[in-house]
């Protein structure tokens, strides 16, 4: 996830979201729909999921896919490799 402070880990000291539950609220307010990028880390998965985001975009989706299932979220359905290539 895009942070606005140098530490990228979610842990780290001086971590700052870029992504915040008043920014999905306000969009949301306005008709708008909230996918981050790029969220590496399931603990910031776990928070986003509960501050209402509509989808998520990460460098690891099939451990995003499982987290979410098991969190009982919608996810969208698999995409073969050929047809992502198709739309290139």
């Amino acid at each position: 996830m895009s942070t606005s402070s140098q530490a990228e880990d979610p842990t780290g000291q001086g971590y700052v979201p870029f992504t915040t539950k008043e920014m999905i609220s306000t969009a949301h307010n306005l008709g708008l729909l909230v996918t981050p990028w790029t969220v590496n880390h399931l603990n910031v998965v776990e928070q986003l999921i509960e501050w209402g985001v509509d989808g998520i975009i990460t460098d690891y989706p099939e451990q995003v896919r499982r987290f979410a299932e098991l969190k009982g979220k919608k996810v969208a359905p698999k995409v073969s490799v050929e047809r992502v290539r198709k739309c290139l």
